[in-house]
């Protein structure tokens, strides 16, 4: 991208040299005069190209062209993606967070979402009650859609979430049961579903990572999983 000098022969057989920008757009390079040299100095040259990269940084330019979505029928396109494409097992946690926000935000355009209101959100969700935790899952998911519509050509321009910072979750705390508390709690479960809380409770494992076990995994002779 840049500025630079062109000669052009008019129908008169005259020589005119004009200044162009040139500029990405969309992966495409793309060549614009500005005016001939004279009427249009290099210094104006160069803040027409500075405001067209501006421009394309926000999207405005792709936007003139380009169909964008309401939130309402994107989060459609993306419930399917993450449901029925990428077959994501916590597509229905996302169903849940899409709830949220098209509550909080109503049924925009995709490009009528700044960072600041994405701020907004983080604070009315606080002030419902939702943990920072919970409220960083959901802009988290907001961003992932995000990103899903710039890879398909339904947004340009800046993720808008990738704009606001998370929340401060703290350290947590870690929580152990007492032995009497163990015993309660084999007790009231089924066998199945005692047999997963036993090898939770002595492996730390996550719950996907016991429920996808294999005998290939497992050492019985040495009391050893090793998980790939």
């Amino acid at each position: 991208m840049g500025v630079f000098k062109r000669t052009r022969k008019k129908s008169d057989g005259k020589e005119t040299k004009s200044y162009y920008i040139r500029y990405m757009l969309n992966g495409k390079m793309k060549w614009e005069s500005v005016g001939e040299v004279g009427k249009v100095t290099k210094s104006v040259a160069e803040a027409l190209l500075a405001e067209k990269k501006k421009k394309i940084k926000l999207g405005q330019l792709d936007e003139l062209n380009a169909d964008i979505p309401f939130l309402l029928d994107f989060a459609k396109e993306f419930l399917h993606y993450v449901k029925d494409i990428k077959k994501k097992r916590s597509w229905k946690k996302d169903e849940v967070t899409l709830r949220h926000i098209l509550d909080f935000f109503g049924n925009r355009l995709l490009s009528q979402i700044s960072p600041k209101d994405i701020d907004d959100y983080k604070l009315h969700m606080l002030n419902n009650g939702y943990k920072p935790a919970t409220v960083n899952r959901e802009l988290a998911c907001l961003k992932y859609l995000y990103n899903l519509a710039i890879r398909r050509k339904r947004f340009f321009g800046v993720n808008p979430v990738s704009e606001v910072e998370y929340l401060d979750e703290g350290e947590g705390i870690t929580r152990v049961l007492t032995p009497a508390e163990e015993e309660r709690l084999f007790g009231s479960s089924p066998p199945l579903l005692a047999s997963i809380i036993m090898v939770a409770l002595n492996t730390g494992m996550r719950k996907m990572e016991i429920l996808s076990l294999k005998w290939d995994y497992i050492d019985l002779e040495k009391n050893l999983i090793t998980l790939p």
